[in-house]
């Protein structure tokens, strides 16, 4: 078996234990790693956390996350300049 055989396993288990999934490339050390290589847009924090939302539909964790992000606006100049 490789990773990919265990993906299902995985997302299965971590879904019935904390209520989520977190793709590999949305974890916080990936993420870094864009922002230090310059490579980092904002658009990856938004895709991240549609991702989590979106791994919780069908499943019992769903209701914890509606709505949880909608006030979340990260395109607000208040977190300062992008440039």
């Amino acid at each position: 078996m490789n990773n990919d055989d265990y993906r299902p396993i995985v997302e299965k288990e971590l879904i019935q234990r904390i209520g989520f999934v977190i793709e590999p490339e949305n974890l916080f050390s990936n993420l870094k790693a864009k922002i230090e290589n310059q490579t980092f847009e904002i658009e990856d924090l938004s895709n991240a956390i549609k991702n989590v939302e979106n791994s919780t539909r069908g499943h019992e964790s769903e209701d914890d996350f509606i709505h949880l992000f909608d006030d979340m606006d990260l395109n607000s100049s208040r977190l300062g300049n992008t440039n």
